[in-house]
């Protein structure tokens, strides 16, 4: 297990009502890492804890993410200040983080690093890169057919490789605006996304062609044969899909009861099962039992509502 003092924390994004919050938590739980705190200027720094400050010019963002939500797309405002912080850090080890993630506990120490990597053609990392499963890392074996998808909420290993993996460029306006310009399948017409690609899916493509592992994917919603193996080689191989609850992380914003989806996501044993290329059988995944569990509860809340 590392140690805290090998680890900074890059706390990315606009300040917030729990970005406080979030900063103390590193404090508490890490207390020998060293925290950048990355946002915007003119942003409002006064009484925060951290160790540096990033300030960057804010691109804006012009489209939203989805046709029929006022939610603005911010993935060029993620590229930027996550690079622009990591920067800054020289410890081993670095943790990319929102600013509204809160840490209850320092079990994030038990899995960075703790999984070695396979090496072999699908690594795009010299050690597995940490993300969590259950805030979104998609399945695309299951319901929802998101490939290349792991999430975005913290991205934690190697300084270098979490470095080279923001190391991208800015998404373009035309692919921002994508599906305004194209049509999209039929069996997707109830999922109004906007750009080309979700900001995950963006990222994980950007890193595919930084290393020249073959794809072949027209849009985000395009999904084949090729793209699905893909997703379960590199997530296998190059990474260490975590749910929140075992890391010690929460976020209020995106509550685990209302975003984990046991038919879209990954749980910890089928990851390990991926990298492991051992059979764990279903009747002992006690998380998927958990997501199960808590879909048939909001059923039933909703049913007596």
């Amino acid at each position: 297990m590392i140690k805290s003092e090998s680890l900074t924390f890059v706390v990315q994004g606009a300040i917030g009502s729990d970005t406080g919050n979030a900063l103390k938590s590193i404090r508490k739980n890490f207390s020998q890492s060293k925290i950048v705190l990355s946002t915007w200027h003119g942003s409002k720094t006064d009484g925060l804890d951290f160790d540096y400050l990033v300030l960057s010019v804010d691109p804006g963002a012009e489209y939203n993410y989805f046709y029929d939500i006022e939610i603005k797309n911010n993935i060029n405002r993620q590229i930027i200040s996550s690079f622009n912080g990591l920067k800054y850090v020289s410890t081993e080890y670095v943790v990319k983080t929102r600013s509204d993630n809160v840490f209850i506990n320092s079990n994030l120490l038990r899995y960075i690093s703790n999984y070695r990597n396979t090496n072999n053609e699908f690594n795009i990392s010299k050690e597995r890169i940490l993300v969590m499963s259950n805030l979104i890392t998609m399945n695309p074996n299951k319901i929802l057919k998101l490939a290349l998808h792991p999430s975005d909420f913290i991205v934690a290993g190697l300084s270098d490789d979490i470095r080279n993996y923001f190391d991208i460029p800015l998404m373009k306006n035309e692919d921002l605006n994508y599906f305004n310009q194209n049509s999209r399948p039929i069996e997707w017409r109830s999922f109004k996304l906007l750009p080309r690609f979700t900001t995950e899916q963006y990222i994980m493509i950007e890193n595919l062609k930084k290393k020249n592992i073959e794809f072949r994917m027209k849009d985000g919603l395009d999904f084949n044969n090729l793209n699905i193996q893909l997703t379960m080689d590199l997530f296998g191989d190059s990474f260490c899909l975590v749910p929140s609850f075992y890391l010690g992380l929460k976020n209020n914003k995106h509550p685990i009861n209302l975003t984990s989806k046991s038919n879209h996501i990954f749980t910890f044993n089928e990851w390990r099962y991926l990298a492991s290329k051992r059979i764990i059988y279903k009747i002992f995944d006690f998380e998927y039992l958990y997501y199960l569990v808590l879909s048939c509860l909001k059923i039933g809340i909703k049913k007596f509502l």
